[in-house]
């Protein structure tokens, strides 16, 4: 992870560089490093915790408005993880609400993959076995390996 963010800090700054930080490509490494954030937030404890955690809640509404102005495909990932970020918070209203924007707005888009991650997301954290094996049966037609071994992981271990 720490070599991930490396690379999205240098994509921030070759993308200001550039003049193209409204690319709608910038979504994408804004996206990856918030879901960064949230998953060493998730292996630490204490101030380290608590230290990602607030540097995904400082990039949240930037990321979000960003998405909105310069690539609506990307927003039901943004909103996935906001609905992450929430959860880990400890609002679990407001996590459901995110991610349910994000399913909505997936399935208006015809998003398979990124329907597909939201449900594994919320299958994982509500224990829905529903929305994993829909997660799973979209990661099999959309041919997504990594994700639908984690779900079919998730699936094993919850039983």
């Amino acid at each position: 992870l720490e070599e991930a963010l490396e690379i999205f800090e240098t994509c921030e700054q070759v993308s200001l560089e550039h003049g193209i930080d409204r690319s709608p490509i910038t979504t994408r490494y804004k996206n990856g490093r918030l879901e960064a954030w949230l998953m060493l937030a998730e292996r630490s404890e204490g101030a380290e915790r608590a230290g990602w955690l607030a540097r995904a809640e400082a990039e949240k509404d930037a990321v979000l408005k960003h998405g909105q102005k310069n690539y609506v495909p990307g927003l039901p990932e943004t909103m996935t993880l906001r609905g992450t970020l929430a959860w880990l918070l400890g609002d679990e209203s407001g996590a459901q609400e995110w991610w349910e924007g994000s399913r909505a707005m997936a399935e208006e888009m015809k998003l398979k993959f990124d329907l597909a991650r939201t449900l594994l997301e919320t299958g994982r954290r509500l224990d829905d076995r529903g929305s994993l094996q829909r997660a799973i049966a979209l990661f099999e037609k959309t041919g997504s390996q990594w994700e639908l071994q984690e779900a079919r992981r998730i699936v094993a271990e919850s039983v």
